[in-house]
């Protein structure tokens, strides 16, 4: 503190200590092309920074870059870290970086090698995996086969499927050096049996003299072979055949095909065939009488139930029927007979009749309950249509009909009349057109 001190400064020079670099990649050093990688940037005592990626692009000074590797290949990514005013102006870092195009192509051939059953269908792994730059590989194979069921290996062999069908098979590829892992792959199967199947229907029971139409009705068939089981065959697909006699026959068809897997099938029915009747009727009289009906007598053999077809648009299912023509002529009447098995047989003949148009009323009737010409009926032949009235002396219709089966009992408005004298009109149309009129009285009796 004295006044003779001086006062003395001393600057003195200290050298920082060293530069150390330290770098990462960010999320990983390895991946697939392209590969973008964060680089963190750990280094000590540095103030500027030169990021080298080896692949040829520029330079980066950034601390913290982020660089895309789009070619396959391990890369040398260099950092220098600087501090011109340290011990040690710079330090440098290397990190190495693997780009990787590892991929897989799954693949796989099939063939379907019996379609008899089981149905087999053989597999071949055809996949191919590709590796830049070398890696080792550790590849698993999944192979889910559409009907339920899986393997899990290099190549399955064959399969057996359950049946026939449409099949989706999914081939599953896994590596896990691999870019694109995991990598499906996904087929149809389709299964059609080549199974030679002999099929045909016939019906259960048929008549004699019956002609069937055969039909094929077989699954991958080329030649056909039918035998009837009464001597005859055929080689055609669809045969015709007619069986003359009754009894059980086997009727057998064969079918073959080389190219199928079972060669040959056959298959049997048997088939019943029924003795058919014998349709047979005779008629009186055969000379025909005026205005008479014609009497029917069934002759049939084998026979349970009739149809009578008289040739004039009337029909009778009675066995032995009467019948009356309305008009003369020749008529051709035919009976079908059948079996009861439902076997038809027809046989036809020519019929004569010879009809007289006529009509007439009765002069006088008794209607006293005696039950002998009791009701006044128009009494004729030949009558396709009539209208008949009755009047008393009075005028008034007492009774009127158009049904030729209906008669006047004697009485009017439900009272019994007293023996007279009635007078009437007749209209009457026949069955050939030709027409009548008649008037007259009829008297009534008591």
């Amino acid at each position: 503190n004295g006044g003779n001190c001086n006062e003395i400064a001393l600057k003195i020079a200290f050298n920082l200590g060293s530069v150390v670099a330290h770098a990462n990649a960010n999320p990983s050093t390895t991946g697939c092309a392209p590969l973008t990688v964060n680089f963190s940037n750990g280094s000590v005592n540095a103030t500027s920074y030169t990021w080298t990626f080896g692949d040829g692009s520029p330079t980066s000074s950034l601390a913290t870059p982020s660089h895309v590797f789009t070619a396959p290949g391990v890369y040398s990514v260099r950092l220098v870290a600087y501090n011109p005013n340290a011990c040690k102006e710079y330090d440098t870092v290397y990190l190495s970086i693997t780009v990787m195009t590892n991929s897989m192509t799954p693949n796989f051939t099939y063939g379907v090698t019996d379609s008899c059953g089981p149905y087999t269908v053989s597999f071949n792994n055809t996949s191919v995996f590709s590796a830049t730059p070398s890696a080792s590989t550790f590849t698993r194979f999944l192979w889910i086969f559409g009907d339920g069921t899986t393997f899990s290996g290099n190549n399955p062999g064959t399969h057996n499927y359950p049946d026939t069908g449409t099949y989706t098979i999914q081939f599953v590829m896994i590596d896990s050096t691999a870019c694109n892992s995991p990598d499906t792959l996904t087929k149809i199967v389709n299964i059609h049996s080549n199974r030679m199947i002999a099929s045909f229907n016939v019906p259960d029971s048929l008549c004699t003299g019956s002609i069937i139409q055969f039909s094929s009705q077989s699954t991958n068939a080329t030649t056909t072979l039918w035998t009837f089981g009464d001597g005859g065959t055929s080689s055609t697909a669809s045969p015709s055949h007619q069986y003359n006699t009754s009894g059980n026959y086997i009727v057998t068809l064969v079918v073959s095909n080389p190219n199928s897997c079972n060669k040959i099938d056959s298959m049997h029915q048997t088939l019943t065939i029924s003795e058919s009747p014998v349709a047979a009727f005779s008629f009186t009289p055969i000379i025909p009488q005026p205005n008479d009906s014609t009497t029917f007598t069934n002759l049939s053999v084998r026979a349970v139930s009739y149809e009578w077809d008289f040739g004039d648009g009337f029909f009778s299912g009675v066995t032995n029927p009467v019948h009356f023509y309305h008009v003369t002529g020749m008529y051709t009447v035919c009976l079908t007979a059948r079996s009861v098995q439902g076997c038809p047989d027809k046989t036809c003949k020519k019929v004569p009749a010879d009809i007289v148009p006529v009509v007439d009323l009765p002069t006088a009737f008794t209607p006293n309950g005696d039950h002998i010409n009791d009701i006044l009926f128009v009494r004729g032949a030949a009558i396709a249509s009539m209208d008949l009235k009755i009047f008393n002396r009075w005028g008034e219709n007492v009774f009127e009909t158009t049904d030729q089966n209906v008669g006047w009992d004697g009485t009017f408005n439900g009272k019994p009349q007293e023996m007279d004298a009635f007078a009437y009109v007749l209209n009457v149309t026949f069955f050939d057109g030709t027409t009548v009129l008649k008037k007259g009285n009829v008297t009534l009796i008591r």
